[in-house]
């Protein structure tokens, strides 16, 4: 099992993105994501050109498309449903998610914390939905420069209650490519734990939660119990005793910055007694665990560019 990075929040001219479809996977290609999601607002009409671009760049394609409406914005990957965004709204979203998601595709409520109205209508989650657990994934970063925006240290915040009420949801970064980047827009990527690198393969990934968001950083972060065995990030296992192993390694694709430096691993959630503060650096680190039922999150601090920062955020283990 290893992690790749991704970028699954992309708009091209067939909504209001300035790329063509092809010039955005030749994009995808050059900064050195292994795939990507094509997610134009309400329309599919670029999947089939942004498919071919990527069977030729050796991508990972998924077609997909953005719910873009006066509630809140969901992205739907995968490509195997057909839907109407116009019947999206606060009475029929659950029932909506539920049928794209009978058909193989899956649902990410997207930068669920951003200005909405007057500013920005329908950016802001204004669905009141009870269960957010009809969701596969959750935007917990997006746009530039992720690691300095507010709007998502309130989205991390949102995510974090969320977890304590017992949802289980994938931690997804969402760029919302709309076109070129200068070189002081700094970006993320979604990094998605596979066994296999196809478009199947991703798909499942999410739905198993095995993801975490970073800038700048690569990781490979498991439990592993007395008896040898070992769970992926987003995994479920049993209170009790464990010893967490991270491999850490500095991203060295074009979309990733240069000047990355690993400072702190930070432990918590429901299922520590107290939150763990521990310096690491790159390179290897073990550290034994008592766990209880509740669900324990992984991050990363540092700084980039010398300015403090959070440079990895993870999909929790949940412990029952």
């Amino acid at each position: 099992m290893e992690f790749y990075p991704f970028e699954m929040h992309t708009h091209t001219r067939h909504s209001d993105g300035s790329f063509l479809p092809s010039s955005l996977a030749e994009s995808v290609k050059d900064e050195g994501l292994f795939g990507f999601c094509l997610t134009d607002h309400n329309a599919t009409t670029g999947n089939a050109e942004a498919q071919k671009a990527s069977e030729q760049l050796g991508l990972i394609f998924l077609k997909g498309l953005e719910w873009t409406t006066f509630h809140g914005h969901i992205t739907v990957l995968g490509g195997h449903s057909t839907s109407d965004y116009r019947e999206i709204n606060p009475d029929t979203v659950v029932e909506q998610i539920k049928k794209i998601q009978k058909s193989g595709d899956i649902a990410v409520l997207t930068h669920p914390c951003r200005p909405g109205s007057p500013f920005c209508s329908g950016c802001y989650d204004d669905f009141n939905i009870s269960d957010y657990d009809i969701f596969d994934g959750f935007e917990v970063w997006s746009s530039f420069n992720p690691h300095l925006n507010t709007i998502n240290k309130n989205a991390e915040a949102k995510y974090d209650k969320l977890c304590e009420k017992g949802c289980k949801i994938a931690v997804m970064y969402g760029r919302d490519w709309h076109g070129p980047r200068s070189n002081d827009q700094l970006v993320a990527a979604t990094y998605i734990g596979l066994e296999e690198l196809n478009a199947k393969s991703v798909l499942k990934a999410i739905k198993e939660r095995r993801t975490y968001i970073s800038i700048g950083v690569r990781a490979n972060i498991k439990l592993k119990d007395s008896l040898g065995n070992f769970t992926d990030l987003g995994g479920e296992v049993r209170a009790g005793n464990y010893t967490l192993v991270c491999r850490l390694q500095q991203e060295l694709a074009r979309f990733a910055p240069e000047n990355v430096i690993v400072e702190k691993i930070l432990l918590s959630g429901t299922a520590l007694e107290e939150k763990i503060e521990t310096k690491v650096s790159f390179g290897g680190f073990a550290k034994f665990l008592t766990l209880k039922p509740g669900f324990l999150k992984v991050e990363l601090l540092g700084k980039v560019n010398g300015k403090k920062a959070t440079l990895l955020f993870s999909t929790p283990f949940f412990v029952s």
